[in-house]
C-alpha cells in the first residue's frame, strides 16, 4: 500500500504530496495524521529552510472524505476536529515559508488548508470550492478565519452561504491567490519560489511571518513593539552582517539562518 502522504527534500526545500489521488486526496483520518506527522518532523529540521504542500493526480485536496460522513459519534468526530485544530496550528506555527501549490480541485477543507498556508500558487482554471451548504455543514480547518481576512467578512459570508465555486484567477483578483499558472505548471512555478526562498534569509522570514500572523490580534503599538524586538535581534545575526557586507562588495549574500 502506498503512503498517503509522500515528503521529499531537495535543496533545502521539502515538499509535502498528498498521496490519495484516487479520491482527488479527500481528507480522512489516515491522511490527516501523516500530515500531521510529516509537517511535525520539517518543523524541526534544520536542513528544510522552505515547505511545498501540494497533490497528487487530478488535484490539490478535495476536502473531507464523504464516505467518512453520516453517522458518526459526536465524541469521536468532536476528536477528530481538535486532531484537525492542530494540524491548522502548526502550519501556523511553522516559522519556515509554507507554499502551496494548487491544481484541479481546492475544495472544502482542502480550500482551508491552502488558505491556511503562506502563499499560494494555482493553476489556470483551478477551482476553489465551499460547498459545506450543500452537506448541511460550515467551513473548518479555520475557514472562517482565513477567508475573511483575505477578502473580507462580507464577500466570505456570500461564497459560504451559495457554495460558491471561486476560479483561480478570481482568487488572484480577490488576493488569496498569490501567483497563477499555466495548467500544469503549478508545482513547477511553486518549486521555483520555494528554492528562491531557501536562498534567503530565513531567520528574518520566521519573524516577518510571526508577526503577520498575530496582527489580526493586535494593535499598531502591540505590532512596533514586536517589530523593534525583532529587528534589534536581526540586527545582530550573522545573516544581517553578511547581508550587509554582500551589499558593500556587490555580489549575492549567502545567508545560513543563523
Amino acid at each position: 500500500m502506498e503512503e498517503s502522504v509522500m515528503v521529499e527534500t531537495v535543496k533545502g526545500v521539502a515538499t509535502i504530496f498528498l498521496n490519495v489521488p484516487n479520491t482527488l486526496n479527500a481528507l480522512k483520518p489516515s491522511l490527516e495524521e501523516a500530515l500531521y506527522n510529516a509537517l511535525i518532523e520539517l518543523k524541526d529540521d534544520s536542513q528544510v529552510k522552505v515547505i511545498l504542500l501540494t497533490g497528487k493526480g487530478r488535484a490539490f485536496c478535495a476536502g473531507g472524505d464523504i464516505s467518512t460522513m453520516g453517522n458518526v459519534d459526536v465524541i469521536d468526530f468532536k476528536q477528530r476536529m481538535d486532531f484537525l485544530s492542530n494540524l491548522v496550528q502548526i502550519l501556523g506555527e511553522i516559522n519556515k515559508p509554507i507554499i502551496a501549490a494548487v491544481h484541479g480541485y481546492a475544495t472544502g477543507a482542502g480550500f482551508s488548508l491552502a488558505l491556511a498556508s503562506d502563499i499560494i500558487v494555482a493553476e489556470k482554471g483551478a477551482k476553489f470550492g465551499l460547498a459545506f451548504k450543500n452537506i448541511g455543514a460550515i467551513p473548518d480547518l479555520g475557514g472562517h478565519y482565513f477567508l475573511p481576512r483575505a477578502v473580507g467578512p462580507w464577500k466570505a459570508k456570500e461564497w459560504i452561504w451559495t457554495g460558491a465555486m471561486i476560479t483561480a484567477e478570481e482568487g488572484e483578483r480577490h488576493g488569496f491567490v498569490n501567483r497563477l499558472a499555466e495548467p500544469g505548471e503549478a508545482y513547477q512555478q511553486a518549486k521555483e519560489l520555494a528554492i528562491e526562498l531557501s536562498q534567503g534569509p530565513i531567520l528574518a522570514y520566521a519573524y516577518t511571518k510571526t508577526i503577520i500572523n498575530g496582527s489580526a490580534n493586535q494593535n499598531l503599538d502591540d505590532v512596533l513593539t514586536l517589530e523593534g524586538f525583532s529587528q534589534s535581534f536581526l540586527f545582530q545575526s550573522q545573516d544581517h552582517q553578511e547581508g550587509v557586507k554582500a551589499f558593500r562588495e556587490k555580489r549575492v549574500p549567502n545567508f545560513i539562518g543563523e
